[in-house]
């Protein structure tokens, strides 16, 4: 009562979303730079620091003249290694994202081995019946390096790697993206394409 009145918003209300996409994934795996590359600017604080999103966060963007709503999510741990309520709280929201989203981006770090983590996810949103787009992050920094057999990396024997070890999805499609290129050069937005693809079907 003793805070002065604020002057209301004027002006035309919000368009309504086309599409909400949900991007979930482990600590780390990239989903804010994500976020940001689709916004076009520093939005999301971007960090080394695993851990930093804690909450869900809705970002506005546009393509092609339509508006699209991005959920930037927690980044999780196995349930065993969670060490505070905040993480039980982060891990709820994200939860909450995957069951309002209309298509859900599986966000994985191609620098570092398929986890338990990412197979979890995988599940729920199978259990969801969510359509996905399985994301391959940090692209860049792993094409034609040499994998575990010696030989180099390609999109190919990559994909067939995912696809063992991501069992569930085999019937989601698989994309390769480096966010810090920018919403372009980097495959984002071939992502979002997808996504609406999926959505439309």
């Amino acid at each position: 009562e003793l805070l002065p009145e604020t002057p209301r918003e004027s002006g035309p209300p919000a368009t309504e979303p086309v599409m909400r996409i949900a991007i979930v994934g482990k600590r780390n795996a990239g989903k804010p730079t994500m976020v940001n590359a689709l916004a076009g600017e520093h939005l999301v604080i971007v960090s080394e620091i695993a851990g930093t999103t804690r909450d869900a966060v809705d970002v506005r963007f546009e393509r092609d003249g339509k508006v699209f709503v991005a959920i930037d999510t927690a980044g999780v741990r196995k349930r065993k290694s969670m060490g505070s309520q905040v993480e039980w709280w982060a891990y709820d929201r994200a939860q909450r994202s995957i069951a309002r989203a209309d298509v859900v981006i599986l966000l994985i770090d191609a620098t570092a081995p398929i986890s338990q983590v990412d197979k979890q996810r995988s599940h729920e949103i199978r259990t969801q019946f969510k359509p996905c787009v399985v994301v391959f992050n940090k692209w860049d920094l792993v094409e034609g390096s040499k994998g575990p057999t010696g030989k180099p990396i390609t999109i190919d024997n990559f994909r067939e790697y995912a696809e063992k070890e991501l069992t569930g999805l085999s019937f989601a499609p698989i994309a390769f993206t480096s966010p810090m290129h920018g919403a372009d050069d980097g495959g984002v937005w071939a992502v979002i394409d997808v996504a609406h693809e999926l959505f439309d079907q």
